[in-house]
């Protein structure tokens, strides 16, 4: 029992001392191999030092070259597989409608070409009505006329009801319509307009409009005569002819205006129709509408009216800035304001003031902005500082301000922070400053300021996004703290959106110098991504 431990424990040490030494003795015998080896490598690896060593290195540089080579032809074969072009033979033979329409699609967007006969084959040979539709949406994007003649014979053989293969089947043939329209397209695209269904009756005709095509005018004046039961498609009628801009269709117009036994909706056609023209022609023909007991006629007549190109408006903005009906009213203001019809000023303020209807009297005060006089700008002054105002009419008023530069009102700007800055939910404090932030114009720096100093975080959200937007340096101490802070609230997303180099550049040298911004001072380590 005593003497099996004292047996193991020689063994062991006797192999402990063995193996050192049968590992030496294997040494010299490899070391001569890489030796051996060593003549036979050319002259800059034998005039290596140790052989060994040079070896393991040459081995380790040839193989990083080959791993590397090996990693970029599997990357390049990867690529190549998944930019490898479609086999569009096989998507157009065995594909399912979806997928080939997805197809079709793609190409039509890019206006990829692909071999002629796989489309035209496709054509030919599905019945999907659908995919017929999006081959011709593929030939009229490619510029491909050939199946003009195809077409157009195809035509009389489609559905009666309304299809994307009818409306497809239209703007290819308007597409290539000839200069000089041949007689069996016209014949063709004239049934088209006597008998299909009505939406692709007005579907041509905005086609026929779109192109001016006056060769369709009398079949048009016909169609309106002999549609009495069908009052939309007269008006569509009456609408288009006033586009094509025809004598005989000015003629046509002008009856149907004056006809009082004519509907409604056929006589305000007809207006637009004439104001379509915009001649001083067409202006007398409206004019002794203006009075019309309808207020829809009326309406569409005034509305006539202000599109013509006639110097003498006087008495149409007069007249319809205190018409009865309150649309009218709205329409003329908006004129007056979009042709800066600064004359009207002072009409626009008594309506400012007087005006009952409130849609209207909001309409008043944005066109006071485009008026650019020193009574507007201060009437929506006041008004945005009358606590008595609702707060809607309040905001219009401040946006409304925007068309004076709000730069220049500086001192009434930091009057309003000063009266609301302590209420911001809901107040005029808050809108100005959401507005503010979304306004690129320079020189409100110093309202930015005053928005970040305040201890609502809503304020210096808005003034960062200001700042951001304008480019400028206000607080960027500040805001480059918080860009390396590990906050992730939303004040300091927001100004780890401000881009300083960006900025910088476009900012001039005097205003942001590059000495006092050193590259050190905001290293890009300390940003983290994730953040960003």
């Amino acid at each position: 029992m005593t003497k099996k431990p004292f047996f193991l424990k020689a063994i062991v040490l006797f192999l402990f001392f063995s193996f050192p030494a049968a590992a030496q003795e294997t040494l010299p015998s490899d070391k001569t191999t890489v030796e051996t080896q060593s003549d036979d490598v050319p002259a800059e690896t034998a005039d290596t030092t140790d052989g060994q060593s040079a070896a393991a290195s040459g081995d380790s540089e040839k193989a990083a070259p080959a791993a590397a080579a090996s990693s970029s032809a599997a990357a390049a074969s990867q690529n190549t597989a998944q930019s490898r072009e479609p086999d569009y033979e096989e998507i157009f033979r065995w594909g399912m409608d979806d997928q080939i329409l997805s197809t079709l699609k793609t190409l039509t967007e890019e206006k990829k070409t692909v071999p002629v006969e796989l489309i035209d084959r496709l054509y030919a040979e599905t019945l999907s009505e659908s995919v017929k539709a999006a081959c011709l949406d593929y030939w009229r994007e490619t510029r491909n006329a050939l199946h003009y003649d195809v077409v157009l014979d195809k035509w009389s053989e489609l559905p009666q009801r309304t299809t994307a293969l009818q409306s497809a089947s239209l703007k290819y043939l308007f597409a290539f319509l000839p200069e000089k329209e041949d007689e069996k397209t016209v014949g063709v695209l004239s049934d088209v307009l006597r008998y299909a269904d009505f939406k692709v009756q007005t579907e041509l005709m905005d086609l026929i409009a779109e192109k001016g095509m006056t060769v369709f005018e009398p079949v048009l004046t016909v169609l309106g005569q002999t549609s009495e039961d069908r009052p939309a498609l007269q008006a569509a009628v009456l609408k288009t002819l006033g586009k094509l801009k025809t004598p005989d269709a000015f003629e046509t117009l002008k009856a149907r205006l004056a006809d009082t036994d004519a509907s409604t909706d056929i006589r305000m056609a007809a207006a637009e129709g004439l104001g379509g023209y915009g001649t001083p022609e067409a202006f007398l023909a409206l004019e002794p509408f203006m009075s019309e007991s309808n207020i829809y006629l009326r309406l569409r007549v005034f509305q006539a009216l202000l599109s013509t190109d006639n110097p003498n408006l006087s008495h149409v903005i007069e007249q319809g800035g205190k018409d009865a009906y309150w649309q009218i009213r709205r329409d003329v203001f908006r004129f007056i304001g979009d042709h800066n019809l600064t004359e009207y000023a002072p009409m626009l303020l008594f309506k400012a003031k007087n005006e009952p209807e409130r849609t209207v009297r909001d309409t008043v005060l944005r066109e006071l902005g485009k008026m650019k006089t020193a009574e507007a700008r201060s009437y929506l002054q006041e008004t945005v500082r009358n606590d008595k105002n609702s707060m809607p009419t309040r905001k219009i008023a401040f946006d409304a301000l925007a068309g004076f530069q709000y730069a220049s009102q500086i001192p009434f700007l930091m009057d309003l922070w000063s009266r609301y800055k302590e209420k911001p939910s809901g107040t005029i404090a808050e809108h100005m400053a959401m507005r503010l932030s979304v306004t690129k114009e320079a020189g409100l720096d110093v309202m930015y300021e005053l928005f970040f100093l305040s201890p609502v975080g809503l304020f210096k959200v808005y003034a960062i996004r200001g700042i951001a937007l304008n480019g400028s340096s206000s607080c960027r101490a500040e805001i480059e703290k918080l860009q390396q802070s590990d906050r992730n609230d939303l004040l300091a997303r927001e100004a780890r959106k401000i881009d300083y180099g960006a900025s910088t550049a476009e900012t001039s040298t005097t205003e942001t110098p590059t000495a006092e911004t050193p590259t050190a001072e905001t290293p890009t380590a300390e940003t983290p991504t994730a953040e960003t």
